[in-house]
């Protein structure tokens, strides 16, 4: 058992080391480099739990590795994210198709929008296939404005009738320098997928008027 604990303190130790290096990396360089969570932390773990020495002091682990450590301070906002953008949360959905690009914004009820796009490329074609982003949207008239922590972008209302169609009028500039990521020119249409929550305001806000 002592070898064992000696292994997976070794072990556990160096993703920690290399998490914490991958830290100070993405500080210095101002360039992103990730980390792996959990797996640092359960081995070092994992290792002064067996021993009795530091058995008392395995908890440690978890602030020991800077990947987990990341991983527990984001979990909050990770969390929030992802319950604000639960289906009963959805006020409305656009779909949109050009060519290979298809696109999909959705707009919640608390302020939260999230837009993927889907590129079709042929199976031996390598390129991005998936890429998306979340943040904050408002609306105003028939201007639609999406904003992130670094940019944002507004959609307008070419239609309101039978159903709402969207058009870009200013893109996420991390997304309109490359062609392929464009939704320039994209029409954006409703889809007939809406909440129950939302209906049930709607219906609401009917009644009151």
């Amino acid at each position: 058992m002592f070898t064992i604990s000696i292994v997976l303190i070794l072990i556990g130790g160096f993703v920690a080391f290399v998490n914490w290096f991958s830290f100070f990396q993405s500080y210095s360089t101002k360039r992103f480099h990730s980390t792996v969570p959990l797996i640092g932390a359960v081995l070092l773990g994992g290792g002064m739990f067996i021993l009795p020495a530091t058995r008392s002091y395995c908890w440690s682990a978890l602030f020991l590795d800077y990947g987990t450590l990341a991983l527990l301070l984001a979990f909050p906002n990770l969390f929030r994210e992802f319950w604000s953008t639960r289906r009963f949360n959805l006020v409305s959905e656009y779909l949109g198709q050009a060519e290979k690009k298809t696109a999909c914004l959705r707009l919640f009820k608390n302020g939260v929008f999230t837009i993927r796009l889907q590129l079709s490329r042929p199976p031996n074609e390598c390129g991005l296939v998936n890429v998306g982003t979340t943040g904050k949207w408002q609306r105003d008239g028939n201007r639609i404005k999406l904003s992130t922590k670094e940019e944002s972008a507004s959609f307008e209302v070419i239609h309101d009738a039978p159903i709402e169609s969207l058009r870009q009028s200013l893109g996420f500039v991390s997304w309109e320098n490359k062609d392929e990521m464009s939704l320039a020119g994209i029409e954006f249409v409703e889809s007939a997928i809406k909440s129950a929550a939302t209906e049930s305001l709607n219906h609401l806000n009917q009644s009151k008027s």
